[in-house]
């Protein structure tokens, strides 16, 4: 008889935490719902919401942007700062358009193209007016640059070429150049030759300059309309110069027409130098 040797093999037993881990899986997965119909129901609703929105907003959109109520029916000047001619050029830019396709930069870089312009604010008031405000520059000399006139304004800014149609009433500074005006000294210059000039308007000398003179060497001078007598000040005390002018206001009139020039830029002296012969 031949007997058969074997190994007892016992299946072993799971470990308790692997048997919750089980268990734990296999009821989630029953208690998981089942989908039904309802659930794509929800999903279908939900679309039909989103296109019916999108559509509201296309057709919003539609409206806005071609109905004759935004068209846009006049551009109101509220303040043109006394700007000739600054009404039609921005109602061209803008009149009978649709008030949201207007560009308010694009009507402010417009009228910022006059010269005599300084800043612009434009603003729509809905639904179909634009409203424009300007501040003007406004000219305190003619600056003499390169044999041509330029208005001046306080900022020292040579802003428009004065023509034959534009007014001449103001003082005019010359020994500038264009070359000089590129460095920042030269903007200093025309500057402080303005400030100069709005002494000059508080002075015995007003109404008696026809011309304010800068030299880089020798600073500034005035030049008076009886005899074309320069008067030296210097570059630096303008202020002392002047009080000195005004104390010997008689005297330096005096010397019109027969004098070169008058020197008063140094401190209890007078200094009078000859008239070139020609």
């Amino acid at each position: 008889m031949t007997v058969l040797e074997y190994k007892n093999y016992r299946k072993k037993s799971l470990s308790s935490a692997r048997r919750s881990l089980l268990f734990s899986r296999r009821k989630k997965r029953k208690n998981e719902p089942k989908r039904t119909s309802g659930g794509k129901l929800k999903a279908a609703l939900a679309a039909l919401v989103l296109l019916i929105l999108g559509g509201t907003a296309a057709g919003g959109y539609v409206f806005l942007h071609r109905s004759p109520l935004f068209s846009v029916k006049d551009l109101v000047i509220i303040d043109d700062g006394g700007v000739r001619g600054l009404s039609f050029d921005s109602r061209a830019v803008a009149k009978g358009k649709n008030i949201f396709s207007v560009s308010p930069e694009e009507i402010a870089r417009k009228i910022m193209k006059n010269p005599w312009v300084k800043a612009v604010s434009v603003r729509k008031v809905y639904p179909s007016l634009i409203e424009v405000a300007v501040k003007k520059r406004v000219p305190v000399g003619m600056l003499n640059l390169d044999g041509k006139l330029y208005y001046v304004d306080r900022s020292g800014l040579p802003f428009k070429k004065v023509t034959k149609y534009d007014k001449k009433v103001f003082p005019i500074f010359t020994g500038f150049s264009s070359r000089l005006l590129k460095k920042r000294s030269g903007m200093d210059a025309v500057r402080k030759a303005i400030h100069l000039c709005e002494m000059v308007r508080t002075s015995r000398v007003r109404g008696s300059v026809s011309e304010i003179h800068y030299s880089p060497r020798e600073g500034y001078s005035l030049v008076l309309k009886e005899g074309g007598l320069r008067v030296k000040l210097g570059r630096d005390n303008l202020k002392d110069s002047m009080r000195r002018l005004d104390e010997n206001y008689s005297r330096v009139v005096a010397l019109a027409g027969k004098a070169g020039y008058v020197d008063l830029q140094y401190p209890g002296r007078i200094i009078v130098g000859e008239k070139k012969k020609i």
